[in-house]
């Protein structure tokens, strides 16, 4: 039985790389546009009263306007959707499985290992795959075979594992950029650009730390 109708944003990373846009740039403004982003907050009282800035009600409810929404560049300027992507509707999946809270999809296989081990498979996949920066929000977590060779190599003091990266300011700064473009994006391109710049400046500066052992 198919699941409920969803739309599904089909990226042409040609495009997307021409005019210097992620696959990042891209999840962040759709998210905003419709999660909506806290700016600033008020105090009323004993209350916060937070702002948020999201596209309006109407906006939402009509597939055209997703195509128009405005993601800013490197250079600070706005790209519109529909020169990166195109929109396919379809049946999504029938149901969601869950784990921690969290809707997950858990991806199993075999492994020979007279032709690798778990580790270098694992070790493989994260180095195709850059989580953080081209699905923000997402986690790659591992199980199984390659969860134990990972904790038994870790505990003979003989692997280096899977690192993170050390702690940090400048996650806070890219955080602050944040509010900073999606102010821009209702006032003015200028602030945009400085929100990018900031942004830029906080995603660069953490990847270049050296990862914590």
């Amino acid at each position: 039985k198919p699941g409920k109708q969803q739309i599904e944003i089909k990226i042409d990373y040609e495009s997307l790389a021409r005019l210097s846009l992620t696959v990042a740039d891209v999840a962040r403004n759709v998210r905003i546009a419709y999660d909506g982003e806290v700016v600033t907050s008020l105090r009323d009282g004993d209350e916060d009263v937070d702002f948020r800035v999201q596209l309006a009600a109407v906006a939402r409810e009509d597939i055209s306007y997703l195509l128009n929404l405005s993601i800013p560049n490197r250079q600070g300027r706005l790209i519109k959707l529909r020169e990166v992507a195109r929109l396919e509707t379809g049946p999504g999946p029938t149901a969601y499985r869950h784990f921690d809270g969290e809707r997950v999809i858990s991806i199993v296989g075999d492994i020979d290992q007279d032709i690798t081990t778990p580790l270098e498979v694992i070790g493989a996949v994260f180095e195709h795959f850059n989580v953080e920066e081209d699905w923000p929000g997402v986690q790659l977590l591992v199980g199984g075979g390659a969860q134990e060779a990972e904790e038994e190599e870790q505990a003979e003091g003989g692997g280096h594992g899977i690192h993170m990266p050390s702690p940090s300011f400048f996650p806070l700064i890219a955080a602050i950029a944040l509010p900073i473009i999606a102010t821009g994006l209702i006032y003015d391109a200028a602030i945009v650009a400085v929100g990018v710049a900031v942004l830029v400046v906080g995603i660069y500066g953490w990847a270049l730390e050296p990862a914590s052992e």
